[in-house]
């Protein structure tokens, strides 16, 4: 019997989780960090501009 996690390794409770990829497609286009974040917050995920960088990082680390 082999272990199937549901999600990706890291914390469960990172908010921007779900929109990693969507972060990463956004800052490629050309946007801030602040800019995403005010995005992010206008869905009612309110995170730091850290937090938007280092999860950007994480994504391009993942699919590199």
């Amino acid at each position: 019997m082999q272990l199937q996690p549901k999600h990706p390794p890291g914390r469960k409770r990172r908010k921007v989780r779900a929109f990693a990829a969507e972060i990463c497609a956004l800052q490629a286009s050309g946007y801030t960090c602040e800019e995403i974040r005010e995005a992010l917050a206008d869905l009612g995920v309110r995170v730091s501009r850290s937090t938007v960088q280092r999860e950007a990082a994480r994504h391009s680390q993942r699919t590199s």
